[in-house]
């Protein structure tokens, strides 16, 4: 829920809401979604972890950067680093 939540909040960000709810829903249907979400690896989490850091990095160069875009991004990427 999170890759698809946060998958559509980047497209929404960069093509409109047409394109959010595109992403959303190819996200959602996507069948090697549910094979790893259901698996028990580390891969969807680290996927989530990795649209996190790509949704702030989207949300700084949008509306400017401020002062928790960097160490909000830092967590998002040291917790994947933390996960691989």
């Amino acid at each position: 829920a999170v890759v698809i939540l946060l998958t559509a909040l980047i497209a929404r960000r960069l093509g409109g809401e047409t394109a959010g709810l595109a992403a959303a829903v190819v996200a959602a249907t996507s069948p090697l979604l549910f094979v790893i979400g259901t698996a028990a690896t580390t891969d969807a989490v680290l996927l989530a972890f990795i649209l996190l850091a790509q949704w702030i990095f989207v949300e700084a160069l949008c509306e400017g950067w401020r002062r928790w875009h960097l160490p909000a991004m830092g967590l998002a990427i040291g917790g994947g680093l933390l996960t691989k």
